[in-house]
Protein backbone atom coordinates (compact mmCIF):
# COMPACT_ATOMS: atom_id res chain seq x y z
CA UNK A 1 0.00 0.00 0.00
CA UNK A 2 1.28 3.50 -1.04
CA UNK A 3 1.99 6.10 1.55
CA UNK A 4 -1.03 8.94 1.59
CA UNK A 5 1.64 11.35 2.79
CA UNK A 6 3.37 10.99 -0.92
CA UNK A 7 0.00 11.80 -2.84
CA UNK A 8 -1.15 14.26 0.07
CA UNK A 9 2.36 16.24 -0.96
CA UNK A 10 1.91 15.41 -4.51
CA UNK A 11 -1.69 17.41 -4.38
CA UNK A 12 -0.76 20.14 -2.66
CA UNK A 13 2.94 21.06 -4.93
CA UNK A 14 0.31 20.46 -7.90
CA UNK A 15 -2.67 23.37 -6.24
CA UNK A 16 0.95 25.75 -5.40
CA UNK A 17 1.26 25.92 -9.60
CA UNK A 18 -2.05 27.01 -9.58
CA UNK A 19 -1.93 30.12 -12.16
CA UNK A 20 -2.65 33.51 -10.14
CA UNK A 21 -6.50 35.12 -10.63
CA UNK A 22 -6.78 37.10 -13.92
CA UNK A 23 -7.17 40.57 -11.80
CA UNK A 24 -3.69 39.82 -10.35
CA UNK A 25 -2.38 38.76 -13.96
CA UNK A 26 -3.41 41.78 -15.26
CA UNK A 27 -2.21 44.32 -12.75
CA UNK A 28 -0.15 46.82 -15.00
CA UNK A 29 -2.62 46.56 -17.58
CA UNK A 30 -5.53 47.94 -15.27
CA UNK A 31 -3.40 50.46 -13.38
CA UNK A 32 -3.63 52.32 -16.62
CA UNK A 33 -7.40 52.16 -16.44
CA UNK A 34 -9.46 54.53 -14.77
CA UNK A 35 -13.39 55.57 -14.93
CA UNK A 36 -13.82 57.86 -17.01
CA UNK A 37 -12.34 56.29 -19.66
CA UNK A 38 -13.50 55.63 -23.05
CA UNK A 39 -14.04 52.90 -25.32
CA UNK A 40 -11.36 53.66 -27.29
CA UNK A 41 -9.16 53.98 -24.71
CA UNK A 42 -9.96 50.70 -23.11
CA UNK A 43 -9.93 48.79 -26.61
CA UNK A 44 -5.94 50.01 -26.48
CA UNK A 45 -5.29 48.88 -23.63
CA UNK A 46 -7.37 45.51 -23.52
CA UNK A 47 -7.42 45.20 -27.52
CA UNK A 48 -8.79 41.11 -26.81
CA UNK A 49 -11.81 42.22 -25.26
CA UNK A 50 -15.23 42.05 -26.51
CA UNK A 51 -18.71 43.18 -26.21
CA UNK A 52 -19.88 40.80 -23.74
CA UNK A 53 -23.70 42.45 -23.40
CA UNK A 54 -25.77 46.00 -24.06
CA UNK A 55 -28.82 46.74 -21.93
CA UNK A 56 -29.97 50.61 -23.45
CA UNK A 57 -26.64 53.47 -22.85
CA UNK A 58 -24.56 50.84 -20.96
CA UNK A 59 -22.64 48.20 -22.70
CA UNK A 60 -20.36 45.39 -20.97
CA UNK A 61 -16.87 44.22 -22.21
CA UNK A 62 -15.75 41.32 -21.18
CA UNK A 63 -12.10 40.48 -20.91
CA UNK A 64 -11.55 36.37 -20.80
CA UNK A 65 -8.17 34.63 -20.17
CA UNK A 66 -7.35 31.31 -18.31
CA UNK A 67 -5.21 29.72 -15.93
CA UNK A 68 -3.95 26.98 -14.71
CA UNK A 69 -6.25 25.51 -11.91
CA UNK A 70 -6.58 22.01 -11.94
CA UNK A 71 -8.69 21.12 -8.87
CA UNK A 72 -11.04 24.40 -8.66
CA UNK A 73 -14.56 23.48 -10.05
CA UNK A 74 -15.08 23.83 -13.68
CA UNK A 75 -11.45 23.09 -14.84
CA UNK A 76 -10.72 21.27 -18.15
CA UNK A 77 -10.17 17.55 -17.30
CA UNK A 78 -7.35 17.49 -20.16
CA UNK A 79 -5.81 20.64 -19.87
CA UNK A 80 -6.25 21.53 -15.96
CA UNK A 81 -7.15 25.40 -16.82
CA UNK A 82 -10.15 27.52 -15.96
CA UNK A 83 -11.66 30.81 -17.73
CA UNK A 84 -11.46 33.82 -15.89
CA UNK A 85 -13.34 36.97 -16.91
CA UNK A 86 -13.52 40.79 -16.03
CA UNK A 87 -16.69 42.47 -16.89
CA UNK A 88 -16.11 46.58 -17.64
CA UNK A 89 -19.10 48.77 -17.59
CA UNK A 90 -19.55 51.61 -20.16
CA UNK A 91 -22.69 54.17 -20.31
CA UNK A 92 -22.65 56.09 -23.21
CA UNK A 93 -18.91 54.70 -24.19
CA UNK A 94 -17.45 55.94 -20.92
CA UNK A 95 -16.26 53.24 -18.23
CA UNK A 96 -18.29 53.80 -14.75
CA UNK A 97 -17.35 50.17 -13.11
CA UNK A 98 -15.52 47.12 -13.54
CA UNK A 99 -15.32 43.86 -11.40
CA UNK A 100 -15.41 40.30 -11.72
CA UNK A 101 -18.62 38.49 -13.14
CA UNK A 102 -21.30 38.70 -10.77
CA UNK A 103 -20.40 42.15 -9.10
CA UNK A 104 -22.32 44.44 -11.09
CA UNK A 105 -24.49 43.05 -13.27
CA UNK A 106 -27.61 43.30 -11.58
CA UNK A 107 -26.79 47.34 -10.93
CA UNK A 108 -26.69 47.71 -14.97
CA UNK A 109 -29.62 45.34 -15.68
CA UNK A 110 -26.95 43.64 -18.10
CA UNK A 111 -27.47 40.01 -19.27
CA UNK A 112 -23.24 39.07 -20.15
CA UNK A 113 -22.73 36.69 -22.58
CA UNK A 114 -18.96 34.39 -22.07
CA UNK A 115 -17.46 33.12 -24.58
Amino acid sequence: MRDPRAFLAGSLLLAACATAPIQQRETDRLSRLHTGATVTEFRTIFPKAYIGGISGAFQAWVLRGKRYAPFEGGADVVSGRVADYLHFYFHSDTLVQWGAPGDWEQSFNITIEHR
